[in-house]
């Protein structure tokens, strides 16, 4: 069971088509649920849930928004190939796929944003500065773009590299 509360209509779409159990929310999902496994009061789950996925999606979100720039200056500055042989040595999972990363995640900018102002204000509630996560201005840069017009599943697994960064400008 699954709840798509407060998500897209594509997010909905494609859980159908995955043939998820959709409930209305998340309360919906407890009562219908034959075992919930929570480590904390139940009234306090979607609290917990809130601060992992906040947690968890500030690294993914971060990284990929750092790394985006990272290549961005690099091609600009004309050593991207230098840029690419360090991390691979360094990161080599930093680096596999990474064309195809940036446009999924430009594919998914525009909701991005919010979720970087989310994390920022996560931050700040958590005693840390939310400078960091002003990244959302990358991903609200990279919206405009034209890989921000396709849906994520539009994006072919083997795009190029100098396509995407092409793209991105």
């Amino acid at each position: 069971m699954q709840t798509v509360a407060g998500r897209s209509a594509r997010t909905v779409a494609l859980a159908e088509r995955g043939g998820l159990e959709l409930l209305p929310d998340v309360s919906a999902v407890v009562r219908e649920a034959d075992v919930v496994l929570s480590i904390v009061p139940p009234e306090a789950a979607e609290t917990v849930a809130a601060a992992v996925k906040m947690s968890t999606v500030s690294v993914y979100k971060g990284t990929t928004a750092l790394l985006t720039h990272a290549l961005l200056a690099a091609d600009a500055n004309g050593v991207l190939a230098h840029v690419l042989d360090d991390l691979g040595t360094g990161s080599p999972e930093l680096v596999a796929n990474v064309a195809r990363r940036l446009a999924m995640a430009t594919s998914k900018s525009g909701r991005y944003v919010g979720e970087m102002r989310e994390i920022a204000h996560a931050q700040s509630v958590a005693g840390l500065t939310p400078a960091l996560f002003e990244l959302a201005e990358v991903y609200a840069n990279l919206a405009r773009t034209p890989f921000a017009e396709a849906a994520p599943e539009e994006i072919a697994s083997d795009v190029e590299l100098r396509e995407v960064l092409d793209g991105l400008r």
